[in-house]
């Protein structure tokens, strides 16, 4: 099958707006979107395959709209992979249960119990990423049960904080699976490590965002790899896309001494970029291996990102992005975006579902 073109949909999230309403902004709207989310148990067939799931955050909304499709269709895969966000949103998709993670996400996210000072309080973090996997009384419980069948197979990678390095927990094979998905899920500088085992844990992203390698040494002949970033993107550091932000804002503006400043640009970007690793290598100097790691990230992750065009290109995975540029915080508030994530997400999934089947060897009339 010849999969050389980049599959990149254009998602008419319009639409999807149309069909879930318009975006809200009061309590009473947000309960009615939070509704007229889809709902339902998934399939229990499972589809030769493993399922890859990058990380980021809030930018995780474009995921759980995307997996929400695919369980609706009955486009379950027997594996799943998660880093991050893309770990917690794999739990769900594992559990079978449609639209909780959204759900969980558009409904909490100003609540102070999962981020806030509460949130602080509790789980000495300002996000309590427990909070989507623990029965709090407050959401949807997680299906326990249907999650730790044995039939579909879940792993989540967390940093080892001592040694820098991705580690990947598979449920049935280590300790509490939970656990390390919390811990996948927990972002540095935010939040203390996690503690698997004695060993302390931090953000899979930390290591590796995405963690396509390990379902290649495991051998898959399908495997789809889900990201949260478009295909253009590649990642220059926050501290440099902070200072070409700012150099474009001057630019546009044409203020005083412009011509001066880009004269001293370069310099003065290479400056930031050194204060920031500085900095992370003091913030972790407990941990250098992690500091490390995380000074090293953007390099990483934009030599995986250029590995995947290749693998897509010769047919060995799919590769899925977004269809169009994502611009969510890592804490985003503004619940209107995450809204309009979650239905890009949907939007690209409706748009690409000829391809999966396709891919997956499944007939398009299977639901």
């Amino acid at each position: 099958m010849n999969r050389t073109l980049k599959i990149v949909a254009q998602a008419p999230v319009r639409a999807m707006r149309r069909r879930f309403k318009a975006p809200f902004s009061s309590k009473d709207a947000l309960d009615r979107i939070v509704k007229d989310i889809p709902r339902g148990q998934a399939s229990e067939s499972l589809i030769p395959g493993c399922l890859v799931l990058e990380g980021g955050a809030f930018r995780g909304l474009y995921t759980q709209g995307f997996l929400d499709v695919m369980m609706e269709r009955g486009l379950n895969l027997s594996c799943v992979i998660g880093v991050s966000a893309g770990a917690l949103a794999g739990v769900n998709y594992v559990s079978g249960q449609i639209g909780r993670s959204a759900r969980t996400n558009l409904m909490y996210r100003h609540d102070s119990r999962y981020i806030g000072a509460r949130s602080l309080l509790h789980s000495h973090s300002i996000l309590d990423v427990g909070f989507l996997t623990e029965d709090r009384g407050v959401i949807e419980p997680l299906d326990v049960a249907r999650f730790n069948r044995p039939a579909q197979r879940f792993v989540a990678v967390a940093s080892n904080c001592e040694t820098g390095e991705a580690v990947c927990f598979e449920k049935g094979r280590c300790s509490d699976i939970l656990l390390a998905a919390r811990a996948s899920a927990t972002l540095p500088f935010l939040s203390p490590p996690v503690m698997i085992d004695g060993t302390p844990y931090l953000d899979g992203g930390c290591a590796c965002k995405i963690p396509y390698g390990w379902a290649l040494e495991q051998g898959f002949d399908r495997i789809v790899v889900v990201r949260t970033r478009d295909a253009a993107f590649r990642d220059i550091g926050r501290v440099r896309r902070k200072a070409d932000a700012l150099a474009e804002t001057i630019a546009r503006r044409r203020f005083p001494g412009t011509r001066r400043f880009y004269r001293t640009y370069p310099a003065l970007a290479n400056r930031l970029v050194r204060r920031e690793e500085s900095a992370v290598n003091r913030f972790y100097r407990r941990y250098p291996a992690l500091a490390r790691a995380l000074t090293k990230g953007s390099l990483r992750y934009n030599q995986q990102c250029d590995e995947l065009d290749r693998l897509h290109a010769q047919g060995r995975l799919l590769h899925i992005c977004p269809s169009q540029p994502i611009h969510v915080g890592t804490i985003e508030g503004d619940v209107n975006k995450l809204w309009d994530l979650y239905c890009l997400g949907r939007a690209d999934c409706l748009a690409l579902l000829p391809t999966l089947q396709r891919y997956l060897g499944v007939s398009e009339a299977r639901k």
